[in-house]
């Protein structure tokens, strides 16, 4: 997992309040879409859905009624549902109006599929989305979501570019610490502490820019600079609000102090940030608590998709292999692949090797062998094709 701000595109009702603004204004006004509309802006998600499938019931020909239904789904956390809806609000005909209620649609995907994991299907709506000359007011507002799903899909290089198109003419603490962790990424640490150090001038006390940095430092070998910046993050830490107990736990665990660290963790996870639980499962299988590490990242990668990673199912995959829990860690292959975020080499390492342990000698030896080709590096998995190659000799 990566020791960064993780930006939440579905947080608060501000962004949501946006899009009801969008789809609202051309309606017919009518008592149960008014009660979906305060409902929605309240963040009764669940009650302005069923206000809104009453409004569609009544007229299923309004895009702009599909498209705010679509919102209200994404709200509620229905983002499977939410992707069908949006769907029902883009046609084949050609002209201004379905140009623009195309656009919205296809932003509203784009937010769902971030919301489901599915990092891919939501860049290429966004870019869909950017490529209508409609609403042309909305660019900005897809810009920004596009370039967290191109981060989420390690294509740091187009993130970049779309957070430069942002910056143009604005001063944005947040794009800035996003600009960058792209470079930290791109193995750019020095413009990286550049960028980090803009963000923390605007916003000295957003104690989660000083992660970034940190890392940077670390990276570029400057370990005194990274101690001091740990200890400045402390300090805001310290001052700041209750909830910021997972900002101060990650600093006590970035400096190994899991001692304080797991308390201000089990607070969070008891408010359910469950990013705690992926921090509790890397202490405790630390301290050698497998059962106990398990049990922490079946809870990370369970609590919403948005927060799944590949990093924590590869920890309850390799918790399962210590354990001989070979069919359990197959249950989680074909989730923890569709995740691009640093992972996928050990990941397909670890299919082999349980699948070796397994028997299934002919699946390992085809999974092996592309493995050699995409990372032909690793003498370790060419020693163990050869292994699997003399089990299917001999079988």
């Amino acid at each position: 997992m990566r020791l960064n701000i993780k930006n939440k595109i579905l947080t608060g009702t501000a962004i949501f309040f946006f899009t009801a603004a969008l789809t609202g204004c051309s309606l017919m006004k009518n008592e149960d879409y008014d009660n979906a509309v305060n409902s929605f802006n309240a963040g009764n998600y669940e009650s302005a859905c069923i206000y809104m499938e009453k409004v569609i019931d009544n007229d299923d020909e309004n895009a702009d009624y599909y498209i705010f239904y679509g919102m209200c789904l994404v709200g509620a956390g229905k983002n499977e549902k939410a992707l069908e809806v949006f769907d029902k609000a883009i046609i084949d005909t050609d002209n201004k109006i379905v140009r623009e209620n195309k656009k919205k649609a296809l932003r509203g995907k784009g937010i769902a599929y971030f919301g489901l994991a599915r990092y891919k299907e939501a860049s290429d709506c966004f870019f869909d989305a950017l490529d209508i000359k409609e609403n042309s007011y909305l660019d900005s507002d897809i810009r920004y979501y596009l370039q967290d799903s191109l981060y989420e899909e390690e294509d740091y290089e187009n993130a970049l570019s779309v957070i430069d198109i942002l910056l143009e003419g604005r001063n944005d603490a947040l794009l800035l610490y996003k600009k960058g962790r792209c470079e930290y990424m791109l193995g750019k640490a020095e413009e990286a502490v550049r960028d980090f150090d803009s963000a923390l001038g605007l916003e000295a006390e957003n104690v989660g820019f000083y992660f970034g940095k940190y890392q940077a430092l670390v990276e570029l070998g400057r370990f005194d600079e990274a101690q001091e910046t740990m200890d400045t993050a402390m300090k805001y830490a310290d001052i700041d609000k209750e909830e910021d107990d997972i900002s101060k736990a990650r600093l006590y665990f970035l400096t190994k102090d899991y001692e304080k660290a797991v308390p201000l963790l089990e607070a969070a996870l008891e408010k359910e940030n469950f990013q705690a639980a992926y921090y509790l499962g890397v202490i405790a299988r630390k301290n050698k608590q497998i059962s106990k590490a398990r049990e922490y990242m079946i809870t990370y990668i369970e609590s919403e998709p948005s927060l799944r990673s590949a990093a924590a199912y590869s920890e309850v995959i390799i918790d399962d292999i210590y354990t001989r829990r070979y069919e359990d860690a197959d249950s989680y292959f074909e989730d923890a692949l569709k995740i691009k975020d640093g992972y996928t080499q050990t990941i397909r390492y670890n299919q082999i090797i349980v699948y070796e342990r397994m028997g299934r000698y002919d699946e390992a030896y085809e999974l092996v062998k592309k493995y050699c080709k995409d990372y032909p590096d690793d003498k370790t998995m060419k020693k163990e094709a050869l292994f699997i190659k003399t089990r299917l000799s001999a079988s």
